[in-house]
């Protein structure tokens, strides 16, 4: 009996011993600490190298991206450059005119939109004449045409001619426009003439600086002929007479 108890505590002894040494041993299929270091090491080169690829792209798609260049506002010469300044102003006459004409030809239901166009290149007075003379033909339904037959001996292109500057102050500058209108008014429901009087109207044009742009003031007619006549058919040497 007692050496059966003897046998059984050797037993669980030498167990026992088993247990701690193989506790002492590193799992089987684990990494060991070194095998652990060099893996955190290489994950951490990945990321960094990861980040830095990632980086460049950022990079290589903001220097390939396109940003729109501004458009440029345009220039107004100095007054001193008398010949650039003198075309700048015929220009912004003849801007306005052409607008008028086209909105007196298809007038807008609603005037407002045409009184902001005109706003482009005039002021006071003459900007609330342009809108009350819109208006007017907007309420009573009439419209422009061209006529069927253009005068004899008249050069459609040439229904406007501004002179050089007559005066010149600061921020105000006067003009003559020679202007032929051969246009024909109709009511645009019935198709009645309403006028078809062709006149030549030669006109004393100011204009003003309104924030660095020269836009029309007023215009005075100050010779009105039927036909065309006076300076539509004066030569340049005699223009303005």
């Amino acid at each position: 009996m007692v050496d059966g108890r003897v046998k059984l505590v050797a037993c669980a002894l030498w167990l026992a011993l088993a247990a701690v040494a193989c506790s002492d041993e590193e799992p089987s299929g684990l990494p060991t600490q070194e095998e652990a270091a060099a893996e955190d090491a290489t994950s951490t080169t990945s990321a960094s190298s990861s980040t830095t690829t990632t980086t460049s792209a950022d990079v290589t798609t903001s220097s390939t991206s396109t940003t729109e260049a501004p458009i440029d506002e345009p220039t107004v010469p100095d007054p001193s450059d008398t010949e650039a300044f003198e075309a700048y102003i015929a220009g912004q006459v003849e801007m306005f005119y052409d607008l008028r004409e086209r909105a007196f030809e298809n007038p807008s239901a609603d005037p407002e939109i045409d009184y902001a166009a005109f706003a482009e290149y005039s002021v006071d007075p003459q900007l609330k004449a342009m809108y009350e003379a819109i208006k007017f033909r907007f309420d009573e339904g009439v419209t422009s045409v061209e006529p069927e037959e253009p005068l004899t001996g008249t050069d459609t292109d040439d229904e406007h001619r501004t002179s050089g500057l007559i005066s010149q102050e600061t921020d105000e500058v006067t003009v003559f426009n020679c202007e032929l209108n051969d246009n024909v008014a109709i009511r645009v429901e019935t198709g009645e003439i309403v006028s078809d009087v062709v006149v030549t109207n030669l006109e004393v044009i100011t204009l003003v600086d309104d924030g660095g742009v020269w836009k029309l003031s007023s215009i005075e007619v100050t010779q009105k002929l039927e036909g065309a006549a006076g300076c539509f058919l004066a030569s340049e040497a005699e223009f303005p007479y």
